[in-house]
């Protein structure tokens, strides 16, 4: 074991640095961190060996409007240099831990005082060990996952970040430092990797929907003439009304397509799903949810596709398309905002 002190020419900072040459993968607990992680990611990336860095830290609601812009240099920085990133959030930490990782095996740890920011790493009195024994810091890693239960993934950060906007354009800091609450946000529910996100419609041009309750927990939702291959159990359809063009529901599929075997049918294929948005079914109709407006700002501001197949709209929506695959990226953007209407 080792001693490390920031009053020696070998600081926190600088063995830091050394272990992230023979690093692919870290895990950085630290309650508090650099407010642009621009110069730190930067540095850890010159060796081109770091792949994936998980950042534990908190975010709870009276820190939340000056620690966004921190988080989101942190996202920013990361996927400047191309490397795998998650922030995942235990309000109860307080401890301070740098893991290294090679091949999915931890090979060092600084177990320590000092915080992920350039006072903590170099300039205060701070005192860490590092620690070499793989058994224990995978125990310490996994004990920290378990403990970090909530990930604060991209579309978590932008909704704070609104709020945190909100707040400043309401100068609060000429009265003094306000919360924000952010707690509904962190609570949404995860989506697991892989799970597709598709626009789906509901009624058609000579069926317009203007209203309706559909608020039904468990239903079925139809599409067309062809096998809905692409849909899978455990997608997700977000469903719009055509005539209002607005948000109606959002619903998680909860089986293969099946055929109703009904002669003519015109919409003859369906899933089984689970209404997540059972508030929102109710109250659609009050709500500002307007799906192209949705997707043409977001592509204004972020210069991203919202279709899988690339495309910058969802005009295909006006072609009669009975679904439109969704970006992973803007799938969980258009989920997060239905999620936090539904709560409303």
């Amino acid at each position: 074991m080792q001693i490390i002190e920031n009053s020696s020419c070998h600081n926190h900072y600088d063995c830091l640095l050394d272990l992230c040459k023979q690093a692919d993968e870290l895990v950085i607990a630290s309650p508090f961190c650099f407010p642009n992680f621009e110069r730190f990611v930067s540095n850890v990336s010159k060796e081109d060996a770091t792949r994936k860095i998980t950042f534990i830290t908190t975010m709870k609601n009276d820190e939340a409007v000056e620690k966004i812009d921190s988080l989101l240099s942190f996202r920013k920085a990361m996927k400047e240099h191309g490397i795998d990133w998650k922030i995942r959030i235990d309000n109860m930490l307080h401890g301070k831990v740098y893991i290294f990782k090679n091949n999915d095996a931890p090979f060092a740890a600084i177990i320590t005082s000092a915080n992920l920011t350039q006072h903590g790493l170099r300039q205060n009195h701070e005192w860490g060990c590092l620690v070499e024994d793989a058994k224990a810091i995978g125990s310490i890693e996994k004990q920290l996952l378990v403990d970090a239960d909530i990930e604060l993934t991209g579309d978590k950060l932008e909704l704070i970040k609104k709020r945190a906007d909100k707040t400043r354009e309401e100068g609060w800091k000429k009265v003094k430092q306000q919360e924000i609450l952010i707690d509904d946000i962190l609570s949404l529910p995860q989506i697991t990797n892989g799970t597709r996100f598709f626009i789906k419609p509901i009624g058609s041009n000579n069926h317009q929907i203007f209203e309706g309750d559909y608020s039904e927990k468990l239903q079925k939702q139809h599409f067309a003439n062809r096998k809905p291959k692409a849909v899978r159990d455990g997608d997700i359809l977000i469903t719009y009304a055509v005539g209002a063009r607005k948000i109606i529901s959002v619903f998680k599929v909860m089986s293969s397509p099946k055929h109703t075997n009904i002669p003519n049918d015109r919409w003859p294929w369906f899933v089984e799903v689970n209404n997540l948005t059972t508030n929102l079914g109710k109250t659609w109709t009050k709500k500002n949810l307007k799906v192209m407006d949705i997707a043409r700002e977001y592509a204004e501001i972020y210069k991203l596709p919202v279709t899988q197949r690339g495309g910058y709209n969802l005009n295909g929506l006006m072609l009669g398309n009975d679904k439109i695959q969704l970006t992973d990226e803007f799938g969980r953007y258009l989920f997060v905002l239905a999620m936090e209407a539904n709560k409303e």
